[in-house]
């Protein structure tokens, strides 16, 4: 489906407000030579609410202008950050039938990412999110899953009863089934298993919650998570972190930062950590805490085999009380490889990204850190993986073969802790090594 004019009007949550305030009308065209054109400009009585924002503090700061991109498809990346991924866009095919990308934007019912929401016309607003309310929900979902799976393909009509359980999902990102559920006043993502999630492993969302808790042991911030079985599907509720109570807070990927310098990012594919941890920089005030975090995050993934650490992966969440943005909660930490990784999606040091004690150390300077604050870093985090990965996996219910079975994604965290931990000191270590050398967070 072709939108209407090739527009959508762009509403943006403001702190404090119950509704949606008009922010300004995108445009997407086509130049003489074939790329894709992006047009954006502010309302100008968003640019006169006293609680304005700007959706993106770098690239479309608040004046009254028209701005241009060709970067990403022509698409804003915060803009693109409020639509759906391969799984929304996917669920959208299936509902109302091919789309093209302003389409999926306007389409997109669900609990969408950020503050930001689309409508057709500047004089209606978004309709309310479409979301699971119950546990009950979550079971008929996860029947849709299945349902909608098993018809992938082959054009079967989804059965009206499922209709609106599904539309729940359109506006989630990634490639896995989920779906955005309210329940006991608190705003969730629900992770469901995959029809070709490999069964010699654990499912995916017992895995991921592992992985979350494991990573909350290593000094990292996630969001609130636990396990719930719906039926006998193992479902992984993910508290959102870009919801407080009814406010929606203003959400943009590392994509989107990344973008915010075009010069750099084109000559730089996927990005790198380095070139995050530079950018954000004009978006968040307290730069050298977040970029500490970010090197937890990296020595997480390298230890951890997690290659599903692209740039979208990553991003930056705004948080009212200080009225700027900072690194967002650690999401997806897991990937569906069934083999050993040799390198992350994101470079990170002087060899890309590839996976190794020596390159972990290589830059300390992009995240603000001495060498010996990363080695630091580097061994609490090990000790941690290396000691408890097992029991996390085994306390969720894991069989032991298949806990056996993914003993290659922490092999490097076990060989490290063999060679460079004694025995004595291994239970002494603490999150307070992490402050151990100058540069430390």
């Amino acid at each position: 489906m072709r939108s209407e004019n090739g527009q959508v009007w762009v509403w943006n949550w403001l702190p404090g407000h119950d509704g949606p305030v008009l922010a300004g009308l995108f445009e997407l065209g086509v130049e003489p030579g074939g790329r894709r054109l992006g047009r954006f400009r502010y309302a100008q009585t968003y640019l006169d609410h006293p609680g304005r924002l700007p959706i993106d503090p770098v690239l479309l700061p608040l004046r009254p202008a028209e701005f241009k991109t060709t970067d990403l498809e022509g698409i804003f990346g915060v803009l693109r950050d409020a639509g759906p991924d391969a799984w929304g866009k996917f669920l959208i095919d299936r509902l109302h039938g091919p789309q093209d990308e302003l389409g999926y934007l306007l389409h997109a019912h669900g609990g969408r990412t950020g503050s930001i929401d689309f409508s057709a016309s500047r004089d209606i607003p978004p309709a309310p999110p479409r979301m699971l309310t119950s546990f009950q929900n979550l079971a008929i979902a996860a029947l849709a899953v299945r349902v909608i799976i098993s018809a992938k393909g082959a054009g079967e009509p989804i059965p009206d009863d499922l209709r609106e359980v599904l539309d729940a999902g359109t506006s989630n990102g990634g490639a896995r089934p989920k779906f955005t559920v309210a329940l006991e006043g608190r705003t969730w993502i629900a992770k469901f298993p995959a029809k070709d999630d490999h069964a010699a492993l654990p499912p995916m969302p017992l895995q991921e919650c592992a992985a979350l808790t494991l990573a909350q042991r290593c000094g990292i911030r996630v969001p609130e998570h636990r396990l719930v079985d719906v039926k006998g599907v193992p479902v992984l509720l993910v508290e959102r972190f870009d919801r407080v109570g009814a406010q929606r807070l203003s959400y943009a990927s590392a994509r989107t930062v990344l973008w915010s310098n075009p010069e750099v990012q084109r000559w730089s594919y996927m990005g790198s950590y380095n070139n995050f941890s530079r950018q954000m920089g004009p978006w968040i005030r307290t730069p050298d805490e977040d970029r500490h975090e970010l090197y937890r995050r990296v020595v997480f993934n390298a230890l951890t085999g997690n290659q599903d650490d692209h740039d979208q992966n990553h991003g930056l969440v705004f948080d009212p009380e200080i009225a700027s943005y900072r690194l967002a909660p650690m999401f997806d930490p897991v990937d569906s490889t069934v083999r050993p990784v040799r390198s992350l999606a994101m470079a990170f040091g002087d060899d890309a990204g590839t996976i190794s004690i020596d390159n972990l150390l290589s830059n300390p300077e992009s995240f603000g850190m001495d060498k010996g604050a990363c080695d630091a870093a580097l061994r609490f985090i090990a000790v941690q993986i290396a000691g408890h990965w097992r029991a996390e996996l085994r306390q969720l219910g894991a069989a032991e073969p298949q806990i056996d079975a993914m003993a290659y994604r922490f092999a490097i965290a076990e060989s490290f802790v063999r060679a460079n931990v004694t025995s004595a000191h291994r239970d002494d270590i603490s999150a307070e090594e992490l402050a151990t050398g100058p540069g430390a967070p």
